[in-house]
């Protein structure tokens, strides 16, 4: 919810890119870990690379917070969050291909497995509803324009 409050407060000081590129980064922020709890939910593996690891992304969040103000570092953040984002739920996703180079090998630790099944049956209900109200504020953005 991060990204859609940042969206907010971009629409109000009239930064619309701003808001464009919070709101898909809050539509994407939970799709590398969608992804990554699937691979581990069937006791696979998948990497945690820079990029896209949370700390990463949660760096990435709270400078955004703190720098929302300024246009450029608020847009450049956004963006690269999207970017991020996008790039570490499809590198996950490949994992679940058989026989992916993305595999890192079989998760033996049943509760681990356990926990990513978890983890993957909440997952896979508030992804799509984070999508969803994403999906409501893009279109009221873009109608504003």
């Amino acid at each position: 919810m991060t990204w859609y409050s940042l969206a907010a407060v971009a629409q109000r000081r009239g930064d619309q890119v701003a808001a464009v590129l919070h709101t898909l980064s809050g539509m994407s922020s939970t799709l590398p870990a969608l992804f990554r709890a699937r691979a581990e939910a069937g006791a696979v593996t998948v990497a945690e690379n820079a990029m896209g690891s949370r700390p990463i992304r949660g760096i990435v969040g709270g400078v955004a917070m703190g720098l929302n103000g300024n246009r450029l570092v608020s847009r450049t953040l956004a963006g690269s969050m999207t970017v991020m984002n996008i790039t570490t739920a499809l590198q996950r996703s490949r994992a679940l291909i058989p026989g992916s180079k993305y595999k890192f090998g079989a998760l033996e630790d049943l509760d681990k497995v356990g926990s990513a099944q978890e983890r993957y049956s909440v997952l896979k209900v508030v992804t799509p509803v984070g999508i969803a109200i994403g999906s409501v504020l893009l279109v009221q953005q873009l109608k504003r324009r």
